[in-house]
């Protein structure tokens, strides 16, 4: 992140995950630490219609399950590639994870984090990276993978 935007005070319930589970090891760590959560700001940014966290979602988490209704969060102004996190965030409206409080049912181990998460991630990747919409296959005639 860039930094040059001014901290945000959102509510945790008004974010919209991209991403499907919570890594028990990562959150272990997380919350020995014992806050504060937000501390970097927790990056941002609109996709779909919708304030989305693009990252430190073990840390919204352990926020919320340590009672906080808020966090700061600050617009990720990153150069990614938006179209994997649009994917991320359609698998999550898919399966129910709309806020971040869904998340704090979804925390698993390392080898079931693996295989439900990084490695879909990856698939996705590869599935991009060759053109094809992991999701439906979709391809506009360009090549653009939509």
């Amino acid at each position: 992140m860039t930094g040059k935007t001014e901290p945000l005070v959102l509510p945790l319930a008004a974010l919209q995950p991209s991403q499907l589970w919570i890594h028990a090891g990562k959150m272990e760590k997380v919350r020995a630490g014992g806050g504060p959560f937000d501390d970097p700001p927790l990056p941002v940014r609109r996709i779909r219609g919708k304030t989305t966290l693009t990252d430190g979602h073990t840390r919204a988490v352990a926020a919320f399950l340590d009672g906080r209704e808020s966090v700061r969060a600050t617009w990720d102004e990153d150069d990614e590639d938006w179209g994997l996190y649009e994917v991320c965030v359609a698998w999550c409206e898919e399966e129910g994870v709309l806020a971040v409080g869904d998340l704090a049912e979804r925390i698993v181990g390392e080898d079931r984090f693996r295989a439900l998460w990084i490695d879909r991630c990856a698939a996705l990747r590869r599935e991009r990276a060759n053109g094809r919409d992991a999701g439906n296959g979709e391809r506009r005639s360009s090549g653009e993978w939509i």
